[in-house]
């Protein structure tokens, strides 16, 4: 059989890494927090943030909560910027 070559992850463009770790850090939770208060694995919230895994919505809007910021704003900076437009249909 051949052999398949594992690619090296490489953060998504579309998702704000920076953006998700520094509302971590504003509300004093590591990673592995936040994902048992969405209440998923940490490995699926960390493949989310390097764009190995969507989003789902109940995960956007937990965080939405968690965070203090609005769902357009955390599923903008998951890689779905279309939804900025969407208000303006």
């Amino acid at each position: 059989m051949g052999s398949t070559k594992r690619r090296p992850w490489k953060p998504s463009p579309n998702v704000d890494q920076t953006w998700f770790f520094a509302r971590f850090d504003e509300v004093g939770l590591s990673l592995r927090a936040v994902a048992e208060k969405l209440d998923i694995d940490h490995s699926s919230l960390s493949h989310m943030l390097y764009g190995k895994r969507k989003l789902q919505i109940e995960e956007a809007i937990d965080m939405a909560r968690i965070f203090d910021v609005t769902l357009e704003e955390v599923l903008v900076r998951a890689g779905y910027p279309e939804v900025r437009n969407l208000r303006k249909r």
